[in-house]
């Protein structure tokens, strides 16, 4: 006898457990990650269930320990083989497997139960192992893709190690029958064994290493995936330090839309890339970056190298970068549609022959003003002007004068009142003008005398003189009312009274009740 068979047994046991306890730690903490995990779990749990049953030969029944223990030490390969094609993603038709199988469970019982012989049982093992781990062997270096193929390959190599033993141990029953009982052991069981407990504590290690390889590689292919996003990407994309916003990588598309190079760009401190220094008060501030609502989009100004201003809309997020803070910054250039906006809005509320503010602007105006005189205790006055006989002059000069006309009134309009106050036109000859910070009737009349003066120069059309003159009304908040709405009303009868009264001159509204 070479080595006692349930010393190497109770050996193979314990190797066996300690995988399990491994492998076990391996699929809680990667179970979410990868597929098959709980299959090699399972495998390694029958399997010590397996050698624990034969271990209890002398207080279990032939068909336990004998039938039940080597078909669970056999459906432990079975579920390797599983595993691998679930940790691969290969599909695998696995009815042949099952029939095998079963044909292996009935020569066991067969040659346990019925015609009783050991060598034949280890030869349906043998058998067993080499027809499932080939299939493994071929799936690992065959059947899966040439970058899953160099994760898996330790795992390969040590599945066709296990075929070299089962084939030896095949050759060796067939070279040396025996007559000796189960458990004493001969050259074939001691050689198997052996290799066996020498493989299996191989096979945990070459299982963490593919695990440990395929993490690897999924870090590369993310590393990869990101370098390719980041420098593709059609927009502006920093990464700074987050203490002192030092810059230290940018993309492509950094590069293409401020003109700076990489190398000009690293080290630079962000704000001072985005507005070079030189001047003052400028630049912008670290909080665009590191401070409240950093996440969200904001409009900002930058300036490219060549020195044009641009309008890009920031978004920043703090990142970890090997376990320090950092800050990824993305930059879309909303220079096209920022300018397209502002146009938008201007035509919204700009009169497109005079350049004055329209109606709508004006109401917004009156909105905001109103409550500012509320809270200040002052006046304000709202003045509707006509210009007297214009009809006359589209009709006699043509509506090009007419047009020439009206841009001369808004030009001499807006040179009559202060920076504050509002000259708006409403439509055809139609103005209106908001007063703001007035003292009272007293102050708005002094206004309405010189925009009255101004008209009475005589206007310049082709060559020719046009005589127009102005006629005027206004009212005053909140003495003639305290809305808009009233006030427009007020200084209209205001200004219709002017108009009875001759033109060429303005009216006060009268008082409430007046």
């Amino acid at each position: 006898m070479l080595l006692d068979f349930t010393t190497l047994l109770v050996l193979n046991l314990i190797v066996n457990v300690i995988n399990l306890g491994a492998m076990t730690l391996l699929w809680r903490r990667y179970r979410d990650r990868y597929a098959g995990l709980s299959f090699w779990t399972q495998a390694m749990a029958v399997h010590v269930l397996g050698i624990g049953l034969i271990l209890f030969r002398t207080a279990l029944p032939l068909f336990f320990t004998a039938v039940v223990a080597n078909g669970l030490l056999m459906s432990s390969t079975l579920l390797m083989l599983a595993g691998f094609q679930g940790f691969t993603g290969t599909v695998a038709r696995r009815t042949h497997n099952l029939v095998a199988f079963a044909v292996y469970l009935l020569s066991l019982s067969y040659f346990s139960v019925l015609v009783p012989d050991i060598d034949a049982r280890n030869i349906c093992n043998s058998v067993i192992i080499i027809l499932v781990n080939a299939q493994t062997c071929w799936l690992l270096f065959r059947q899966v893709p040439d970058r899953m193929r160099r994760i898996t390959f330790y795992a390969g190599v040590l599945m066709a190690c296990y075929v070299a033993v089962s084939l030896a141990r095949i050759v060796i029953l067939l070279s040396f029958p025996r007559e000796s009982a189960l458990f004493r052991s001969g050259l074939a069981d001691s050689v198997a064994i052996a290799s066996f407990i020498a493989l299996h504590v191989c096979l945990i290690i070459a299982l963490a290493l593919t695990i440990v390889r395929r993490l690897m590689d999924d870090v590369l292919a993310n590393e990869e995936k990101f370098v390719k996003a980041f420098q593709l990407a059609p927009y502006a994309l920093i990464i700074s330090r987050r203490d002192d916003l030092g810059v230290v990588e940018v993309n492509e598309g950094f590069c293409g839309m401020f003109g700076h190079s990489r190398f000009e760009a690293l080290g630079k401190s962000l704000p001072t890339l985005l507005w070079p220094a030189g001047r003052p008060g400028e630049s912008l501030p670290p909080e665009a970056f590191t401070g409240p609502g950093h996440g969200e989009k904001r409009e900002i100004q930058a300036q490219r190298k060549s020195g044009e201003t641009m309008i890009g809309e920031l978004v920043s997020e703090e990142i970890a970068i090997d376990g320090q803070a950092h800050v990824l910054s993305t930059i879309n250039d909303i220079t096209g549609e920022s300018r397209l906006r502002q146009r938008l809005e201007e035509l919204a509320t700009t009169d497109s022959l005079t350049g004055l503010p329209n109606r709508r602007f004006f109401y917004e105006r009156f909105d905001i003003a109103r409550p500012l005189a509320g809270r200040r205790r002052t006046r304000m006055a709202v003045m509707s002007i006509d210009l007297d006989r214009f009809k006359s002059v589209n009709d006699t000069l043509g509506h090009a004068a007419g047009d020439a006309v009206l841009v001369e009134a808004a030009r001499r309009l807006a040179e009559s009142l202060r920076h504050a106050d509002v000259v708006s036109r409403f439509g055809g000859d139609e103005f209106v003008v908001l007063l703001t910070e007035v003292r009272g009737v007293e102050d708005a009349s002094r206004v309405a005398e010189k925009i009255v003066a101004a008209f009475r120069r005589p206007f310049e059309v082709a060559g020719r003189p046009v005589a127009i003159t102005a006629s005027l009304g206004f009212a005053v908040f909140p003495e003639h009312g305290e809305d808009l709405e009233a006030l427009l009303k007020r200084s209209d009868e205001a200004l219709y009274e002017s108009k009875r009264a001759g033109r060429d001159g303005y009216a006060v509204a009268g008082w409430p009740g007046g």
